[in-house]
């Protein structure tokens, strides 16, 4: 079912990063990391909407079910952190970047890409599967329609973390050969694009993994020089 609740623009996390006045971050500042979420938020709409079509049987996936997750974090959150607008930014994007990972269209090279993978290469091979490669001698990087079709959902699960950590860095190919991004500003995919995507991928990692990469703060902008700082 679609995920309810009020609007995250509405949410205390939202608010906190973006709209109420901070110390340590200009109306500017927070204007500029609003829009870029925003703006990204656009394109991986475009991603998510596939995940119906590449796994059917999956419940709702769409950009709604994303949104929804920043009330359960501010319902989280609410009174025990600061969030600055650079960190709204990479938690945004990293939420929506996790699930739009569960989509062939992750993957420049489609569905010629996955079969490469150790998951394609381990799932085909489990029964019943590697019985029908005995009898008719499949290749598995070109099995027959009916195992593609029955196989690319697990694999696609199996995959979607750890792909999610790549997709604020990635290129895809656009019709008339130039390279098109998630994140469109070099800058903030330079300097934030590796930490988003650890951040999507983390959902498995045990709290003790997560305190270990996790425990600095993305600092005030200076002249927006995107750096990292810690504490």
């Amino acid at each position: 079912m679609t995920a309810s609740g009020p609007d995250f623009r509405h949410t205390w996390l939202w608010r906190q990063a973006f709209q109420e006045p901070r110390s340590d971050s200009s109306i500017e500042d927070q204007e500029f990391f609003r829009v870029q979420y925003l703006s990204i938020r656009e394109r991986a709409a475009l991603l998510v909407s596939r995940i119906a079509t590449d796994l059917p049987c999956m419940t709702v996936h769409d950009v709604s079910h994303l949104d929804a997750l920043w009330d359960t974090a501010s319902a989280v959150a609410e009174g025990a952190v600061d969030v600055n607008p650079a960190e709204g930014f990479v938690l945004g994007e990293s939420i929506l970047l996790h699930d739009a990972a569960m989509s062939l269209a992750a993957y420049p090279g489609g569905l010629d890409e996955v079969p490469s993978t150790i998951a394609w290469k381990d799932t085909v091979a489990r029964p019943p599967w590697h019985q029908k490669w005995r009898k008719r001698k499949i290749r598995p990087r070109q099995p027959p329609a009916e195992i593609v079709r029955r196989v690319v959902p697990d694999v696609l699960r199996q995959l979607h973390a750890v792909r999610a950590e790549v997709l604020a860095e990635q290129a895809w190919r656009a019709a008339d050969g130039s390279q098109i991004y998630l994140v469109e500003d070099s800058e903030l995919r330079r300097s934030y694009g590796p930490t988003i995507g650890q951040i999507a991928h983390s959902h498995w990692w045990s709290v003790q993994r997560l305190e270990q990469k996790f425990s600095g703060d993305l600092g005030a902008l200076a002249n927006r020089t995107l750096n990292c700082v810690d504490r």
